[in-house]
C-alpha cells in the first residue's frame, strides 16, 4: 500500500482538496513532482471521503492503530457550522489526544499525545467561519476583473438552473477557472501555472500550520 511507511499522513475529503494542498504547499517547501517510488513524498495524502466517514469511530480507530504514523493531519470543511464541526472532531479524537482544546485557534490545531504522536486539524476556510475549501480559494480571486462577470453569469444561470447555496462558491470558482486561458479544472495545475496564487496572503496561516505540523522546512517561493 502506498504511503504505509510514511510517518506524515494527511486526510482530506476529496480530490479537489488534495489538488489544492499540493498546489499551495509545493511553492513553500521541497516536494517532488513525480516521486520515485510513488510514496516518497513529504506527506502522504489520503482521500477520506465525507466528513462523517473521516470522523467515524471505525475510520479513526484504524488510522490510530498504524504505529508508523507520527504526524497526522485532517482537513475538513466547516460547511454551515464550524463550531459543531470542531466539536465532532474533538470528541472523536480525545481518546488519543487528550489535550485537544475546547476551542479551535484560528491558526489551526496542533497537539501531541504522550506517545509523541502529533495531530493537527484545519477546518476550511479559516477555522472560524462557515464555508469550505472553495470559500478560501474564491478569496484569492475576488479582486480579479473577471470575477464580477462570472458572478453575474452564475446569477443568470440560477434563473433556469437551480444552484443550491451550498454549491454557489464551488460554481463560482470552477466557472472562473473555465474562463482562463488556458482553462483548467485541476487546482494543482492552476496553482502551478499561477492562475491561482499559491503565495497569496490569505494562504499564509494555512501554510504555516501545515509546515509546522509536519516539521517541513520553509522555502522561499520562486517567481512564476
Amino acid at each position: 500500500m502506498y504511503g504505509e511507511n510514511n510517518p506524515n499522513r494527511l486526510i482530506v475529503e476529496g480530490i479537489a482538496d488534495r489538488q489544492a494542498v499540493l498546489g499551495v504547499i509545493r511553492s513553500h517547501t521541497d516536494w517532488p513532482m513525480h516521486p520515485r517510488p510513488l510514496d516518497q513524498v513529504p506527506v502522504f495524502i489520503y482521500l477520506g471521503g465525507g466528513v462523517s466517514e473521516i470522523l467515524s469511530e471505525t475510520s479513526m480507530g484504524v488510522i490510530m492503530k498504524i504505529k508508523s504514523i507520527r504526524n497526522l493531519g485532517v482537513i475538513v470543511d466547516a460547511n454551515s457550522d464550524p463550531h459543531a464541526r470542531y466539536r465532532s472532531l474533538r470528541n472523536r479524537c480525545l481518546k488519543w489526544f487528550p489535550t485537544i482544546p475546547e476551542e479551535l485557534d484560528e491558526r489551526g490545531l496542533i497537539v501531541e499525545n504522550p506517545d509523541g504522536q502529533r495531530f493537527g486539524a484545519w477546518i476550511m476556510p479559516n477555522n472560524k467561519d462557515s464555508g469550505a475549501l472553495e470559500t478560501l480559494l474564491n478569496e484569492l480571486i475576488s479582486n480579479d476583473s473577471l470575477y464580477p462577470r462570472v458572478d453575474a453569469f452564475i446569477d443568470s444561470v440560477s434563473s433556469v438552473q437551480t444552484i443550491d447555496d451550498k454549491y454557489r462558491e464551488k460554481s463560482l470558482l470552477y466557472a472562473w477557472l473555465a474562463a482562463q486561458n488556458p482553462p483548467t479544472q485541476d487546482l494543482n495545475s492552476a496553482f502551478a501555472k499561477r492562475i491561482l496564487d499559491p503565495v497569496h496572503p490569505k494562504l499564509t496561516a494555512f501554510v504555516t500550520w501545515f509546515l509546522e505540523l509536519y516539521g517541513l522546512p520553509r522555502r522561499t517561493p520562486t517567481k512564476p
